[in-house]
């Protein structure tokens, strides 16, 4: 079977428009399938890193509840060296300061108490311990003041010295010296 010219013409324009639409279909699909491929890995990798975060921060707050563990056993630890149930902080402080200042000739000019909320909340959310701050102003001579503030240090591990202010030379001759600083504590609340 021959066919006339103008059929073959109309085969041959079929037969390219065919292979046109298969290629056509067949870029389309390969380019969907490769755009599927990449809108998956993106969305893997985003799932990777939600993950990561996650375990990450897990992790942080495992560490965080074991350090609050550990630090409430060592303050458990040292009940003892806390004011009693009771006994008013303030009047417990300022008695064991002026006895300290005493042994180094030093005399504790003026005290004030000043809550500290902000580290309150931040180390003891939820557990029965605050941190009380006590502000002191004394005058003595350098050495004295270096040995006093080691005293206050070591007589108790609640205690620290966390702000200190010396101003030279103020206090009736240079060899004396006037000292402000906060001692913060760790009590029962």
């Amino acid at each position: 079977m021959k066919l006339t010219p103008e059929k073959q013409k109309k085969l041959a324009i079929s037969v390219v428009s065919m292979i046109v639409a298969a290629g056509c279909l067949y870029y389309f699909l390969v380019m969907g399938l490769q755009g599927n491929q990449t809108t998956g890995e993106a969305e893997r990798e985003g799932l990777l890193e939600k993950i990561k975060k996650s375990e990450t921060a897990y992790q942080v707050e495992k560490n965080h509840r074991t350090e609050s563990i550990v630090y409430q056993n060592f303050l458990k630890s040292y009940g003892d060296k806390m004011p009693g149930k009771g006994v008013n902080p303030d009047t417990w402080l300022l008695q064991h300061f002026t006895e300290m200042a005493a042994r180094y000739d030093l005399k504790i000019s003026n005290t004030e108490s000043k809550p500290l909320p902000d580290l309150a909340a931040f180390k003891f959310k939820g557990v029965p311990y605050t941190i009380l701050g006590y502000h002191l102003e004394f005058k003595g001579e350098f050495n004295q003041i270096g040995r006093f503030i080691e005293a206050i240090e070591n007589s108790n591990p609640l205690m620290e010295v966390d702000e200190l202010s010396i101003t030279t030379g103020s206090g009736g001759g240079e060899h004396i010296h006037t000292v402000t600083m906060r001692v913060s504590m760790v009590i029962q609340s």
